[in-house]
């Protein structure tokens, strides 16, 4: 079952980027070299994924930043589309399809990168989860909301910890 998931996903990220380019990058040239240089991430969307009083969570492989569990998300630039990137960046990292219904909060500083933050409230639409990214997830997950803050220590704003709640 996982094999041939997988492979119907790489069929159907395959397809979409041929019906769907990936947002143009923020490129400007460097004063000294004229060269051009990619802009660094300004700030980061957060998809929180919820179905049955569940969430989506990733493991990350990396967790120098002292992030070991979060939700899908996708560092922007500064002129990105942000539901546009978010919802590609779900698909891609959980093979999940869904749709952004509205801002949740927006935060000046995350407490952990210091990156700006937009978190979205995602409906699923159709697809299984699993781990799209290997390289960069080592696990993707459904978690019971009621479990979230153990995964997610010391990290949920009240915002969110709120609309979770409510959930």
């Amino acid at each position: 079952k996982g094999v041939a998931a997988e492979e119907l996903f790489a069929l159907r990220r395959a397809h979409e980027n041929l019906i769907l380019p990936p947002p143009p990058q923020q490129i400007t040239s460097e004063a000294n070299s004229g060269a051009p240089q990619i802009k660094s991430a300004a700030s980061l969307a957060l998809g929180i994924i919820v179905r049955n009083r569940e969430v989506v969570l990733l493991k990350r492989r990396r967790t120098d930043e002292g992030i070991e569990w979060g939700f899908p998300a996708r560092s922007l630039l500064e002129n990105n589309d942000k539901e546009y990137v978010l919802t590609r960046e779900i698909q891609n990292e959980t093979g999940i399809t869904c749709r952004v219904e509205k801002k949740i909060h927006e935060t000046a500083t995350h407490p952990t990168t210091g990156l700006h933050c937009y978190y979205y409230y995602c409906i699923p639409l159709h697809g299984e989860l699993f781990n799209g990214d290997p390289d960069e997830n080592a696990e993707a997950r459904w978690v019971a909301i009621s479990d979230v803050p153990r995964y997610i220590p010391n990290r949920l704003t009240k915002e969110v910890g709120d609309f979770l709640d409510r959930m």
